[in-house]
């Protein structure tokens, strides 16, 4: 399990995600959702401790004003597969993050 002083991303909520971030919130790891619809964080679990935040996945200034460079892992989930393969490359290329995952 890595130190809980590091960032984890995630953007797109899906069920399962949703809970996961919750998760990882709830053991003390600071987490930060990132979605273009701010409606979607409405399906976050009620003990969602962690931050939400409007971002396009692709736009370097969404993805630097979410200090995303300050993150351990970066978990992509959009609802294309071309975007979530630019958006972990992007993440993994320009701002170092080394564990980019997307689905």
């Amino acid at each position: 399990m890595k130190e809980k002083d590091e960032k984890h991303h995630c953007y797109r909520l899906q069920p399962l995600w949703a809970m996961l971030a919750d998760r990882f919130c709830q053991q003390g790891y600071p987490v930060t959702v990132l979605d273009h619809d701010e409606s979607d964080f409405c399906k976050l679990p009620y003990s969602f401790c962690g931050l939400k935040q409007r971002a396009v996945a692709v736009d370097l200034e969404d993805l630097q004003e979410a200090k995303i460079d300050q993150a351990s892992e970066v978990y992509v989930l959009t609802k294309d597969d071309c975007t979530n393969t630019l958006c972990a490359l992007m993440i993994y290329s320009v701002f170092r993050v080394r564990e980019s995952w997307c689905g």
